[in-house]
């Protein structure tokens, strides 16, 4: 067992004893309070009795001295009544803004890919295709609502039936199954420009980036590639109130490396993605929310081959729904 998990099962247990400890101590306390009470009114009676022996005309000629003591104890609250306030209000008063929110998402919308490929034989290019696309997300944020926050981002996209149309030179055309992906994984550092809860931030999220285009069959004369390395962002974040905000920025994505299907045709084995993202969010109640969002990149990579550059295009529009914790 490592001594992170040997830390938090001491403080599991230590938290436990405190919940079964407390309650006994209350009640111990209470009933020494109570048993004091009990010798604190034998005595006052003893004394009563006495006091009525000796003085018996006195005691009855001032019948209003018990209502006094009767009046003196109900007005003072007792301290069961005041632990019970205090126990009440102290949660309420220790409650605040949580430092790590959850969120997960999952959309749908429409994408583009298209590529123009240099090779031996002549440049191979595929039109904008148009497709279903599917979108799902996990987002971890550290100190939200602090003037410096981190947010962590998993993102995953990708076409759903996506279908292409083969114009071989010498055969008919052919229909070939296809998907075209994307990969996010970011870290983005946040910066608040402002006191208020909706003033405008900056962030950067850095990390890694992917995007893949597959065809199902690899005999065909369509390639099969990806285009991955470092991806950063920079992005505007505006929030218009606690329930309406868009955030947009330019990104840059630094391909280190290319697949033999791109290489082997004369294509650098290094590419640069230029794109953004716009996204505007709408909160619809305290844990669930819509996200509209639109981003596109292009990528280019030079050749050897000939002046024509390796061309990749990807477009994703989608709508999320986004809950939180």
């Amino acid at each position: 067992m490592s001594a992170l998990h040997r830390h938090w099962l001491s403080l599991g247990v230590a938290l436990c004893a405190l919940l079964v400890i407390a309650p006994v101590a209350r009640a111990q306390h209470h009933g020494t309070d109570d048993a004091f009470s009990d010798e604190d009114d034998g005595s006052a009676d003893s004394e009563d009795e006495s006091s009525d022996d000796s003085t018996g005309s006195s005691a009855e000629s001032e019948p209003e001295s018990e209502p006094e003591g009767d009046a003196d104890s109900g007005g003072e609250p007792s301290e069961g009544e005041g632990e019970g306030e205090d126990s009440a209000s102290a949660p309420a008063e220790a409650a605040g803004p949580a430092a790590v929110e959850v969120g997960a998402s999952l959309g749908a919308g429409i994408g583009t890919r298209s590529f123009l490929r240099p090779t031996k034989l002549g440049a191979q290019r595929l039109n904008d295709v148009l497709f279903p696309a599917a979108d799902v997300g996990l987002s971890v944020d550290v100190w939200p609502r602090d003037s410096f926050s981190l947010g962590f981002l998993l993102r995953y996209q990708s076409s759903l039936g996506l279908e292409i149309t083969e114009h071989p030179e010498f055969a008919l055309p052919t229909a070939l199954d296809a998907r075209a992906e994307r990969l996010e994984v970011t870290v983005a550092p946040t910066f608040a420009l402002g006191d208020g809860p909706n003033s405008l931030a900056l962030a950067f999220p850095l990390g890694f980036g992917m995007r893949t285009f597959w065809p199902e069959a690899n005999e065909y004369r369509t390639p099969g590639y990806s285009l991955a390395g470092p991806q950063l962002r920079a992005e505007l974040r505006i929030p218009f109130s606690d329930s309406f905000g868009l955030r947009l920025g330019p990104e840059l994505l630094w391909a280190l490396a290319l697949d033999d299907s791109l290489t082997s045709q004369g294509v650098d084995s290094q590419a640069i993605a230029i794109g953004g993202e716009a996204a505007l969010h709408i909160q619809l109640g305290a844990v669930i929310g819509i996200e509209l969002c639109y981003r596109e990149s292009h990528a280019f990579a030079s050749t050897s081959i000939t002046t024509a550059l390796f061309e990749d295009v990807e477009r994703f529009a989608v709508a999320r729904l986004v809950g939180s914790l």
